[in-house]
């Protein structure tokens, strides 16, 4: 008094509010359910007294509804995948609003998304299908491999072989003609001898 009748105390430090778990729709119509947590600070007192009514409740209802609708305009596998893009489309559809508030959204975390029990059940039937996929794969590329590598070594046996058996029969043939040769040349030693005699 007199010209001060009521003091309201602000803290100007960062504050952590909670978004509660919030359900969503995807794009994709796929049902989520996801939280997050908004990192705030009170950057100027007389805005966040007069221009809101409990700007730490006013934060939080603005960025459930920011989260839903951010969620909704993305499809399922984003919303499981992307966090940092969500992250940062929430921060910026809180920007705008708080800054008429005196209040500076300094991050945002969402914590987790799930997808609904039914989704969930068939994603993990997906993955288990992609898993015996990829084994059959596998198990048909190593069958192949190894009738390729049995081919290939029959192929070579048969060449072996064939390389043998014609190497067997040159030495044969060669081992005939000459004891062919030598019986001639032993023939006609023997006629000469024959003849030397009866001379």
């Amino acid at each position: 008094p007199p010209f001060v009748s009521k003091t309201y105390a602000f803290d100007m430090r960062t504050q952590t509010l909670d978004v509660p778990r919030q359900e969503a729709i995807t794009r994709d119509n796929s049902p989520v359910t996801a939280d997050a947590v908004v990192y705030i600070r009170v950057m100027d007192a007389k805005k966040a007294f007069l221009e809101v009514q409990q700007y730490e409740r006013a934060v939080s209802n603005l960025a459930q509804t920011t989260l839903r609708a951010v969620l909704g305009d993305m499809e399922l596998d984003d919303t499981l995948n992307k966090r940092q893009e969500i992250n940062a489309k929430i921060r910026k559809e809180l920007d705008e609003p708080t800054d008429e508030w005196g209040i500076r959204v300094e991050s945002v975390e969402v914590r987790e998304v799930n997808p609904s029990t039914d989704v969930q059940e068939a994603m993990e039937q997906q993955t288990s299908a992609e898993r015996r996929r990829r084994a059959m794969i596998l198990e048909a590329q190593g069958e192949r491999r190894s009738a390729i590598e049995k081919a290939e070594g029959d192929k070579r046996s048969n060449i072996i072989r064939a390389q043998g058996e014609k190497q067997s029969q040159i030495l044969e043939a060669q081992g005939d003609a000459i004891s062919t040769v030598l019986r001639a040349k032993s023939a006609e030693a023997m006629g000469e001898r024959a003849v030397i005699e009866r001379g």
